[in-house]
């Protein structure tokens, strides 16, 4: 990258960081055909506030540039060849390639996010790849008080950047929301050390660590050799290898044999707000997506429930959106919530099953995809308002009943407590064996 893309403000940070790192390649890497030439930086308007210098990304439509070559636009360094701890984190992460092909597919739709975002903020293709060492960017839930999400954020750290962290709702599992709030941190990180590789390596490790290893040396003169040698984690430094890595894979897949899964524009995710909660499987059907897919989107929603202290909102595909808003219309807003999977026992209509559930016709057809005059035969399967024992636990729930599969810890991401609190609600070991029929406080006794 030559300094003339450089606003005159950070060109003693970056550019020269990035000028040493490629000396120590291989060289120049050559072009691929056909791939757009970068875009020029132009300078911030506020150069001093910036964390790196402002990007005019061409705008072009997802059909005709796709979200991988947006991505490699935004690269800041090239080449591999030279650096053997890097080469071998990016064979070991192919070493499956159809496994490594499989983790990309379910990643896209948040991989879809962060590049829009990391476009929007002018920052360096690189930060995209922090989830995939992060999660695999998996909506990770916490653990006994750890890291959650795809950005593996803490709880404090979440709620000082505005993530919303409750018993019911867990914003850092919202996709949106939690590459907003980790997005700000790392901007302010890069500030900081006014080297993306220390902001990455502060992000994962903790910005006084890196503070105590640079023991106050210049950042602008961090060569990739002192870089290896600062005296953290080796874990940090692996870090910021597997991500070095990816970015090889990412520019050169065939390289090391692997597919890079494409992504269809109409199956990118958005956000909208509802003017009152929906039944998740109720949300599923409307929209004609799985309900697993849904869970997966809207995993801050612990439990598939919606939490009081924060505004209903639902994640769907954009392919989706219309077909979903226009069926939730026509459903009585105190009728969302709560629906249940039901096998119809004798002959009947849809209408004699409306008046049995107390729900206009039209609303029980718009969700099972009949007509209002549809005659339902014994045996079939219908989605109706009701209430059962997963969709109705909510916060007033004291205790759970043990059926069979259940485990503690999927006992408590069910209710947003820590398996640690329910071993010692209910004087468990860890050796203890749940029982079918056992019944569990899922809240503390007392309240």
């Amino acid at each position: 990258m030559s300094a003339r893309f450089l606003p005159p403000g950070r060109r003693a940070s970056i550019a020269t960081c990035v000028a040493l790192v490629l000396a120590a390649c291989s060289g120049p890497q050559p072009r691929a055909p056909g791939r757009p030439v970068p875009a020029e930086v132009i300078e911030s308007p506020e150069p001093a506030q910036s964390a790196v210098p402002e990007m005019d990304v061409p705008v072009s439509p997802p059909t005709a540039v796709s979200t991988w070559e947006r991505l490699r636009q935004r690269f800041v360094l090239s080449g591999c060849n030279d650096s053997d701890t890097v080469l071998k984190q990016a064979q070991h992460l192919t070493a499956a390639p159809d496994r490594f092909s499989l983790a990309w597919q379910q990643a896209m739709p948040f991989l879809q996010i962060v590049v829009d975002e990391i476009e929007r903020r002018g920052l360096p293709g690189e930060i995209a790849l922090l989830p995939y060492v992060e999660s695999r960017y998996q909506q990770l839930p916490g653990k006994a008080g750890g890291p959650a999400g795809m950005w593996q954020l803490m709880a404090p750290t979440a709620r000082g950047h505005g993530v919303h962290v409750s018993a019911t709702y867990d914003g850092r599992l919202d996709p949106f929301e939690s590459t907003r709030a980790a997005l700000d941190l790392i901007e302010r990180l890069d500030r900081e050390f006014a080297d993306w590789r220390l902001a990455s390596m502060a992000y994962n490790a903790g910005e006084y660590r890196i503070k105590r290893a640079l023991r106050g040396r210049p950042t602008t003169a961090l060569t990739p050799a002192s870089l290896a040698k600062l005296q953290v984690n080796p874990v940090t430094h692996q870090f910021l290898e597997r991500v070095l890595a990816l970015s090889c894979i990412v520019k050169d897949p065939d390289r090391f044999k692997v597919r890079l899964p494409p992504v269809a524009p109409e199956d990118t995710l958005e956000a909208i707000n509802l003017d009152a909660p929906v039944d998740f499987n109720l949300a599923a059907r409307l929209a004609n997506v799985a309900i697993d897919d849904l869970r997966r989107y809207n995993a801050a929603s612990l439990a598939g429930s919606f939490s009081a202290a924060a505004p209903p909102k639902l994640i769907l595909p954009k392919r989706a959106i219309e077909k979903f808003v226009s069926a939730i219309s026509r459903i009585p807003e105190k009728k969302r919530m709560h629906w249940k999977v039901l096998r119809i026992d004798a002959d009947t209509t849809l209408q004699a099953l409306a008046g049995l559930h107390e729900i206009p016709v039209e609303a029980l057809a718009v969700a099972n995809g009949a007509s209002d005059d549809s005659e339902v035969d014994a045996g079939r399967i219908l989605l109706v308002p009701g209430c059962d024992p997963v969709s109705c636990a909510g916060p007033d729930v004291k205790t759970h009943e043990i059926r069979s599969g259940d485990t503690l810890s999927a006992i408590a991401r069910r209710y947003g407590v820590r398996v640690a609190e329910l071993m010692q609600w209910n004087t468990l070991r860890k050796d203890s064996t749940l029982r079918t029929g056992m019944r569990l406080h899922v809240r503390a006794p007392g309240y």
